[in-house]
Order: structure tokens, then sequence, then C-alpha cells
């Protein structure tokens, strides 16, 4: 999310470096998965982190408009 944040405005060009780096993290995860101690994990937590996942964008959008109303408004 920071990476899509500071991209902007996005182009074919940034949006190919937030691809590879997606598709990357994923590759890191099931080819490297000895290297960091990584285990599947069970269909609860990719439901809890899918949830997670989608509430977190909204509260960071928020969170973002707060600081910045906040920015203006204190000297």
């Amino acid at each position: 999310m920071i990476l899509i944040k500071i991209s902007r405005p996005l182009n074919r060009y940034r949006i190919g470096v937030i691809i590879i780096c997606i598709v990357g993290l994923v590759i890191c995860v099931f080819s490297m998965s000895t290297l960091f101690s990584m285990k599947l994990i069970s269909t609860q937590c990719v439901m809890l982190f899918v949830l997670f996942a989608i509430a977190t964008e909204p509260l960071m959008r928020y969170l973002t408009k707060i600081s910045e109303f906040l920015e203006e408004k204190l000297p």
C-alpha cells in the first residue's frame, strides 16, 4: 500500500514495478520458505488475513485524511 501511495501518479513503469514486487514476494514465500521457517497457514488464518487486508485500506485512507486535516489546522 505504501509503494502504491508513493508511486502516484501511476504509469506503466510504476505499475510494472508494483506487479514485480508482488510476484517476487509470492515466489519468495513458496521457494524460500525454509530460509525464514515459514510454514503453510491454515484456511482460518488466510481468511483472517484477507479480512484484515480489506479493512486496512479504508483505515489507512481515513487516517491519512485525518492527519492531513490536522496538518492544515495546526500551525
